[in-house]
């Protein structure tokens, strides 16, 4: 296939991925996203007049704490839906900087805000049940927070391979191509707005060891189900279930 036979297939493709029919939406998507992966482009590649799709972006926001944990959270559900992530301290507070595409940072976002809104219910649900102080209280959170992060990346390494064990998502075996493109407009455009961007480690602390067995335990029941959408950029939506 030349390269003009292959830039006019995507774009129709994309077009058929605003589509109303949401099947044929979703398939016209991820088939798009495996062409640009196989011939190694991404959306930024294709001419301007082209774009069908949400372009890369950079979304910024902010939430109260900064324990580390919230920062799990944050980067596994960033790193499910398709995004890059990265943060700075303010204080009390923690910024966010999810890099992907708009439906698919503002997925990330409700992803994460959700996911720790829960933890803290629950934490505090939890030192009242069982008259627990401070440390318990952050220890349960931490460990929570640190458990959840961690089936995120699990859910994700699943989906690269095109697995899907739990059977709520169509066209699973397309997935690896979308991340794979993803991953590789995100790189890119962090190389441009972000070249100074560095990762760093987690370092939990958690003084309360019943505080801390009980949080892990709670991160292993809370929902983190979705479904994927017809976008174009193949957003995974939240679903509480």
């Amino acid at each position: 296939m030349t390269h003009e036979k292959l830039i006019d297939r995507v774009k129709k493709l994309l077009a058929l991925a605003t589509s109303s029919n949401e099947a044929e939406a979703q398939a016209a998507a991820n088939k798009a996203h495996a062409l640009l992966a196989e011939h190694k482009l991404t959306l930024a590649d294709l001419p301007d007049d082209e774009h069908t799709a949400d372009p890369i972006d950079q979304l910024n926001t902010s939430s109260s704490g900064n324990g580390p944990w919230i920062r799990a959270i944050w980067h596994g559900a960033a790193r499910l839906n398709f995004c890059g992530y990265f943060f700075n301290k303010n204080g009390r507070r923690t910024d966010h900087h999810i890099v992907g595409t708009q439906g698919d940072a503002l997925s990330s976002q409700a992803m994460s805000e959700y996911l720790t809104n829960t933890v803290k219910r629950l934490a505090r649900e939890a030192k009242k049940e069982h008259g627990g102080d401070g440390p318990f209280e952050n220890s349960f959170r931490t460990a929570c927070g640190l458990r959840i992060s961690r089936r995120l990346h699990e859910r994700r390494a699943e989906l690269e391979q095109g697995r899907d064990t739990q059977n709520t998502i169509a066209n699973a075996g397309n997935l690896p191509a979308v991340y794979a493109s993803n991953d590789k407009a995100i790189e890119e455009f962090q190389e441009k707005n972000n070249p100074s961007m560095k990762s760093s480690k987690i370092r939990p602390r958690m003084n309360d060891a019943m505080g801390a067995a009980l949080g892990r335990a709670a991160g292993d029941k809370i929902g983190i189900d979705r479904q994927l959408s017809s976008s174009s950029s193949a957003t995974l939506q939240l679903g509480h279930g």
